[in-house]
């Protein structure tokens, strides 16, 4: 009975919420006189069985509705706890509008718990059940195939490494390669004219992936092929935060399409300083290793506790192959004897037990290595990088919010993680 009492006053952990980063668009560039489809990201705070009780105790099973309005065309849909993929997770939903006859500015209007049956606290979760974006409805261009992003590497090295593992400065290299296809209303394509790269991080405490937004900038001349089909090798930062940094990259031709699908490319940011990391916080590097290598990675801990695990592979079916779980300011190793996954790629996982400051060192075989794996040398035994065609979700979905608006310049990307 007396903790019936607590139960009463305490504010149920479930919230639905969306933003204008989660309404995308596809095709991305949107002609006049053509279908679009729009979707939307809708974000769970909280455990999917925790929601499909609240829904049945409130009696109104089936009946929790979102909405998309885009010029003046409202469609609804209907929100349930099975659509989202995981705890903590995103559902999407999308729905197919007929764009306007003529070039214009339109508005995409999206509405979640649209009868307000959720009970909703105070604060900053009391708006976050509408998001708008405007969007450019453009005129039927000669070209209106979109480009194509074949592939992207991210390397910090002298000598640019397709598969440069691990980077230890944020100032990094993007290469990019792309083509420009002809279709059926371009027989000559417009050309690749400019590129967008969207960098993200993980945020434990708001159990979210947090998205960086970017403005499309001309390519610089190509380093292969030419501006209809080449590859391109632009500067860009990755987020100040130690552990798995992530890019998408777009890239958009003379009559303003936008590919549909972006590159991706997976590094571990690993500074040569002090890294801060907060209690409960789990930092995640993915590393690729060559057939018959052996890494080791060191913890040394400056004050506070963490744990540090190795796995053969990455995602929850990994096998852990090392743990070292010491208590206090005592140093944390692991290593990693020839990973045998398919695709070489290992995963360590440093979990501060307390707040903690720490610095990691790796070694690569007989070669000490600071914050940074040995070069490779010999290139038929280096390991292949991320399938980019086939990307597995978990968390929110896979597609592009490319929208023409404020100047047709800026990008925002949808929370999501790539597993290969």
């Amino acid at each position: 009975a007396w903790l019936k009492t607590l139960d009463a006053n305490t504010v149920f952990p479930i919230n639905l919420s969306i933003s204008r980063h989660d309404i995308f668009l596809d095709p991305p560039t949107v002609f006049a006189g053509t279908q679009v489809t729009i979707g939307v990201n809708v974000n769970l705070f909280g455990q999917k069985q925790d929601l499909a009780d609240l829904i049945a105790d409130l009696g109104i099973t089936a009946t929790l509705k979102g909405k998309i309005t885009f010029d003046g065309q409202p469609q609804e849909f209907t929100i349930a706890a099975a659509d989202f993929d995981q705890n903590f997770g995103k559902a999407i939903y999308t729905k197919v509008f007929n764009a306007p006859a003529s070039a214009s500015i339109k508005q995409i209007v999206v509405t979640i718990d649209v009868d307000n049956v959720i009970p909703v606290a105070s604060g900053d979760n009391a708006n976050d059940n509408l998001a708008s974006r405007r969007i450019v409805v453009r005129a039927q261009p000669s070209d209106n195939t979109p480009p194509k992003v074949n592939s992207i590497f991210i390397s910090d090295d002298a000598v640019f490494n397709d598969n440069d593992a691990i980077v230890t400065t944020r100032n990094v290299k993007v290469k990019i390669n792309a083509q420009d296809p002809t279709g059926a209303n371009n027989a000559t394509p417009s050309a690749l004219k400019q590129f967008c790269i969207v960098r993200y991080y993980y945020n434990v405490s708001l159990r979210r992936w947090v998205e960086s937004n970017c403005t499309f900038q001309d390519l610089p001349a190509p380093t292969s092929g030419d501006t209809i089909s080449g590859t391109f090798i632009v500067d860009a930062e990755i987020p100040n935060f130690a552990g798995t940094a992530y890019a998408f990259a777009w890239v958009k031709d003379g009559a303003g399409n936008i590919s549909r699908q972006p590159g991706f490319d997976v590094v571990s940011y690993l500074p040569a300083g002090n890294i801060t990391v907060d209690r409960n916080d789990i930092r995640i590097f993915r590393i690729l290793l060559p057939v018959g290598q052996t890494l080791t990675f060191t913890v040394q801990v400056a004050s506070g506790d963490v744990d540090v695990s190795a796995f053969n592979g990455v995602g929850i079916g990994a096998t852990r192959v090392d743990v070292s779980a010491n208590n206090g300011t005592t140093t944390e190793e692991v290593t990693i004897t020839d990973c045998p996954a398919a695709n070489r790629l290992c995963q360590i996982e440093v979990r501060a037990v307390e707040n903690s400051v720490i610095t990691i060192s790796t070694q690569q075989g007989a070669s000490l290595v600071t914050s940074a794996l040995a070069p490779e040398t010999a290139e038929s035994e280096s390991p292949a990088k991320d399938d980019d065609a086939a990307p597995t979700i978990s968390g929110p979905p896979a597609l592009q919010t490319a929208i023409g608006e404020d100047s047709d310049k800026t990008v925002y990307l949808p929370l999501t993680i790539k597993q290969p």
